[in-house]
């Protein structure tokens, strides 16, 4: 695999994969989201590990995924863009439309 100039890497078959991103320090955890090889329409990966014991008492590491569709990736991404505009440390309130 090698890198592009966003960082990702790109499989010999052209697939794309973010770099991952850690989680708040003390709380965990890191996403990823990468290109799916699934040929019936364009997808996605989100992938989320969480570090041992964080949340499952001491138990075994979470690694959760979820597969979706390009459309549903992109309304996700303006979901978290909102989220983060309207925060209301940065001086948005919950009645924020």
């Amino acid at each position: 695999m090698e890198r592009d100039e966003h960082g990702d890497l790109v499989s010999d078959r052209g697939f794309r994969q973010t770099q991952w991103i850690d989680g708040v320090e003390g709380y965990g955890g890191r996403v990823v989201v990468y290109e799916s090889s699934g040929a019936a329409a364009p997808r996605v990966w989100l992938r989320i590990d969480e570090e041992p014991g964080r949340y499952t008492g001491g138990g075994d590491p979470v690694d959760a995924s979820i597969h979706l569709e390009v459309a549903a990736a992109l309304v996700l991404a303006e979901n978290i863009m909102r989220v983060c505009e309207k925060h209301y440390q940065l001086g948005g309130t919950p009645s924020d439309e």
